[in-house]
């Protein structure tokens, strides 16, 4: 797995959270939070500091629907001051958490490409075996070995039965 210890993506308070979290997926470290609005349709986003579930440290609360962004300092949810950033400073700010949720989600997409391509090998080694041992099974009955015991042969391996093909 290529993301840091507790870095990651879930559901929080109903929105989407992409972050540094603890072991009980709670926000805590640097991250970003999709808050979703009572309309159902609008959302707020935060980006930065988190401690214990909430933003505390320096971080920008933006405001799509009404193209503000609020950057300052937050102590336990709420903003403490508004910092006299220049644009250039906030630009700065957003681009260095913006690469680094990409990071995130960059490392995310490749853990879920490596979780395929391993059940895929599981799945084509599964195969492999299954038509190996229905190869063996139709030699064992023509030597006269019964179908229920080779069927108790391969429940033994997992949970699915040989068809008769007779």
């Amino acid at each position: 797995m290529k993301l840091p210890p507790y870095t990651s993506v879930f559901r929080y308070y109903g929105g989407l959270y992409i972050g540094d979290a603890t072991e009980n997926n709670i926000p805590d470290g640097f991250g970003f939070f999709s808050i979703p609005q009572k309309d159902g349709y609008s959302s707020i986003w935060y980006i930065g500091n988190f401690k214990f579930g909430q933003e505390h440290g320096f971080g920008t609360m933006f405001y799509p629907e009404h193209g503000a962004s609020y950057t300052g300092i937050y102590s336990q949810g709420e903003m403490q001051c508004d910092t006299t950033l220049s644009s250039a400073e906030i630009n700065l700010h957003l681009q260095t958490h913006l690469i680094h949720v990409s990071n995130i989600l960059n490392n995310v997409q490749e853990d879920l490409d490596d979780a395929k391509t391993t059940i895929e090998q599981e799945n084509c080694s599964l195969t492999n075996w299954k038509t190996k041992f229905d190869i063996v099974c139709n030699l064992a009955q023509s030597s006269g070995v019964d179908l229920e015991t080779l069927n108790s042969i391969r429940n033994e391996h997992d949970s699915l039965t040989l068809y008769n093909k007779a």
